[in-house]
This record gives C-alpha cells, structure tokens and sequence, in this order.
C-alpha cells in the first residue's frame, strides 16, 4: 500500500488525478482519497495535523509495516541558491525546529530518479526570509516546511526508515510574497511526470517486501561486509544502494563478491574499497546491459 500524506488540495490534485483516486466518504475528520493500493489524505499544514493524518492511516486495520509505503510531498522554502524555484528535492534529513530532533528516512538514496537530495528544517511558522533566526540555529538546513517533522514521528511508530519518503517542491527563494500564485500551478505541472516515477518505484518497492527486504539484503551484503569490515552506517548505506540498484533493473547477483577484494588494513583502505563498490552498484551502464 502506497500512502501519500500532502498538506494542500493543490498539492494532491495532480497525485488523486494520476492515481485515479476516489473521495473516501467514511472519512470525515480529514479529506482521504484512495484506490486499492494508493491512499492519500489532504492533511492541511503544519507537523502536528501531518501527524495526525499520518496516523489515521497508517493504523488502518489490515496494514502490513512490510508492505506499506509512506509519503510526503508538497511545497517548501528554500535559501540555498543551488535549489532554485520549481526544483524537486528528496529530504535526507529532517529537523524539527521545535524540539532539535533529527530524522533520517534513508530512502532517497533508494531513488534512482536523479533528484537533489537536502536538509530540512521544519518549522511552526511561515519563513519568509533566508535570514530568519532559525538558520541561524540550524545552518544545514537548505529547505524549510512545515509538515515533515510530523510525518517523520509518525511513521516512526509504524514503518522502517526506508519506507518512508519525504519530497519537497521548491516554491520560492523566501520571498515576502509570491506575487503569482499561477506558477505553483505550472511547478506542480513540470514535475508531476518525475513525482508520479518516483512514487510508482517506492509502491514497487513496497509491494515486493521479499525481494527489497532489509533481511534479505542484509544477507546479501553479509559476505563483503564481512571481508571490508564494514561500519554498521555503512552497512546500512549499502543496503540502500542495493535496493536502488535492484529497483532499477539489476540483479542482485551483480553486487560485487567478496573475493574481489583484498581485506583492508587501515580506515582508508577500506573508505576507499567501500567507495569501489558504490560505485559500482551507482553505474548506470550495467543496469543498461541487463534490458
């Protein structure tokens, strides 16, 4: 089951259009539209109704953790001049600005759709300005919402961190004002098309709980771990590549054996032999050999 959780109607229209999304009139406490594999609710903003749309959802009766995927799409602010208006981001990371806590759903490294990848600040109120005191507190932060710390609680009572998505729209630079709101609408038309890959590969990836599991990649990587030594972050860090590597159409076999190589005996031995093999999975020439 994919479910999408946005803060706006006009956020949603273009997802409930694709997906073919009829109004569930159960529903009252929030607007839910849904398909036999697609749900989506229309949460209205800030983390704390995010949250709790999240929830609704996500406790449905008949949810399998395994078979569920989480998503969060919708505008956001940005003051890094490397994400310019009508960019689509993927949130590596999440700060709630209330509480200092961080969140990482580590699926965007399980995206092969190439998306920039950012930290987002999540915060109570409108920012209008990249002065705003909350980068001064924060000063990773690239993007700024107002929904992403309450979906990243949420679905951390429910989900792993791997099936949970988080991406963003850029909608302006902090402006005081966005003085044509008809650009939003052109925003959500160019990139509808990459939105609807993106999700359509996360659903994939949540209905083959076997194949894409944390388990059986784990099993997988288990050898080369092993040989190279690996840091639990970067065991997880490959598990993520794999499964990126997979969705896109190679097998898992082509992760390399162990036996190619030598045990490392330093940190930067096995830094840069881990790197090899990233590198290797991230090769999108080998992906083509296989079709």
């Amino acid at each position: 089951m994919l479910i999408i959780v946005t803060a706006l109607r006009k956020e949603a229209d273009p997802l409930i259009s694709h997906f073919r999304l009829k109004r569930d009139m159960r529903s009252r406490a929030l607007p839910v539209f849904e398909s036999e594999s697609v749900t989506l609710a229309i949460s209205g903003t800030g983390k704390l109704r995010a949250a709790i749309a999240a929830t609704q959802l996500l406790s449905r009766p008949g949810l399998s953790a395994e078979e569920t995927f989480l998503c969060n799409f919708g505008f956001c602010g940005t003051r890094d001049e490397a994400l310019p208006s009508g960019t689509l981001v993927a949130v590596h990371k999440v700060r709630d600005a209330d509480t200092g806590r961080d969140y990482y759903p580590d699926y965007p490294l399980a995206v092969s759709e190439p998306i920039p990848h950012a930290v987002c600040i999540c915060v109570p109120h409108l920012v209008r300005s990249g002065d705003d005191p909350v980068f001064k507190r924060y000063p990773d932060a690239q993007i700024c919402d107002m929904e992403s710390a309450g979906i990243a609680e949420a679905a951390g009572q429910f989900l792993s961190t791997r099936r949970v998505l988080i991406v963003k729209l850029v909608s302006d630079s902090l402006e005081p004002k966005i003085e044509d709101m008809k650009v939003l609408d052109r925003f959500l038309l160019e990139n509808a098309p990459r939105v609807m890959r993106i999700l359509e590969e996360a659903a994939r990836s949540a209905a083959d709980s076997n194949k894409c599991s944390d388990r059986c990649l784990r099993e997988h990587i288990a050898p080369i771990s092993g040989r190279l030594r690996l840091t639990v972050q970067m065991q997880n860090q490959l598990i993520a590549e794999l499964r990126r590597a997979i969705l896109s159409g190679m097998p898992v076999e082509t992760l390399p054996s162990a036996d190619d190589y030598p045990k490392p005996v330093d940190k930067k031995e096995r830094k840069n032999a881990f790197e090899n093999v990233l590198r290797h999975l991230r090769n999108p020439s080998i992906s083509d050999d296989l079709h």
